[in-house]
């Protein structure tokens, strides 16, 4: 004990001191809102995209980009087995709703859902629901790829 400090104390005030000099972590997606029970697939807005065009997202992941101006891709084609990652390039906060959860999303952050596009939507065009002044991505999940 040092002039009435406990070792807890001391133990206390050396981790704040350690803590105070570590880098500023990139700030992470929080989640605002959970979805209550299991919810059933949601159904599409419709069956073609308004966008025209949408190319067929390639990897396990599907990434959508938030902008100033337009979202990239304005539509994107999805598999049931690909997730979505979504990431903030607005120099604002957006909320972003997936599967019933609400996440909000800083600045230059991501997040990837954990859920399959086939575990929460039926096959059609969805609006990628978003805060974000221009609006989110349509994506257009399909059963499967024909070739």
């Amino acid at each position: 004990m040092i002039r009435g400090l406990t070792a807890t104390t001391l133990a206390f005030v050396a981790a704040a001191v350690v803590g105070c000099s570590a880098p500023v972590p990139t700030p992470l997606p929080r989640l605002l809102e959970t979805p209550a029970g299991s919810l059933p697939l949601e159904t599409p807005v419709s069956d073609l995209p308004a966008a025209g065009i949408c190319d067929l997202q390639s990897g396990d992941v599907a990434t959508f980009h938030l902008a100033i101006d337009v979202p990239q891709p304005r539509c994107g084609k999805v598999l049931p087995t690909q997730r979505l990652r979504v990431i903030n390039d607005t120099p604002a906060t957006v909320t972003v709703t997936f599967a019933g959860v609400v996440y909000e999303l800083p600045p230059r952050a991501q997040v990837t859902f954990a859920r399959a596009f086939g575990t929460v939507w039926e096959p059609g065009v969805h609006d990628l629901q978003t805060s974000a002044a221009t609006g989110g991505s349509e994506i257009l999940l399909i059963e499967n790829l024909v070739r």
